[in-house]
């Protein structure tokens, strides 16, 4: 059911009330500095109340003009040390530098939650965070972004696990799976692609899931 919410801006804290049908992440940009993400502010019913992990990490900001040569030589050392770490880069197009990159460079180090990984970045304090970020520009001369330094703790958080999907329809259950994954959207999908068929009800569909030991 929808219903207004109170909504933040992770990166410059202004508040919004927003009407959604759930309390996570939505993709709509802050009004005061550009960033395109809100978070939200109320406690899901469902919450346990129990204190979110959070890992601390160095975030290193650049802007820098390839035509520059020290500038050039300083960005490739960049990518290099980046294919190293494995850490792959994620380019987004930017219209404007915006205020949310003032506010966003003034910090050095970002806090990683913990309870949901991703593949190439990470829930934090900041809103979502890649491990390897660069803004496109319209003068493909500027290259704008960050990279984070990324712990030997977190990337063991992104080996793959294994999970135990339960998968129901209309209170009956059709399976029980196991599938790897470095979260739980991957096995669900399986699961999904698996029993789901043409002419079922996604109302009535729902699957249940705990990783294995």
């Amino acid at each position: 059911m929808r219903t207004v919410k109170n909504y933040y801006c992770a990166v410059c804290r202004a508040e919004y009330p927003h009407s959604t049908n759930h309390y996570g992440q939505i993709y709509i940009s802050c009004k005061n500095c550009g960033n395109g993400s809100l978070e939200c502010k109320d406690m899901d019913p469902e919450d346990t109340g129990e204190p979110v992990r959070t890992l601390p990490v160095n975030i290193h900001h650049f802007r820098l003009n390839i035509e520059n040569p020290e500038e050039s030589l300083q960005f490739e050392e960049i990518k290099a040390d980046m294919k190293a770490r494995g850490q792959k880069c994620f380019e987004v197009t930017e219209i404007k530098y915006s205020k949310y990159w003032d506010i966003f460079k003034s910090r050095a180090r970002v806090h990683i939650r913990t309870e949901h990984v991703f593949e190439n970045q990470w829930n934090s304090d900041l809103g979502r965070v890649h491990d390897f970020y660069l803004s496109v520009y319209p003068n493909k001369k500027i290259k704008n972004g960050y990279y984070l330094d990324l712990t030997p703790e977190l990337l063991k958080l992104r080996e793959p696990k294994n999970y135990e999907i339960e998968t129901w329809y209309k209170g009956e259950l059709l399976g029980t799976d196991i599938f790897p994954g470095i979260n739980s959207s991957g096995p669900q999908n399986e699961a999904f692609a698996k029993y789901f068929k043409d002419g079922m009800d996604i109302f009535s569909y729902s699957n249940k899931y705990k990783i294995l030991e």
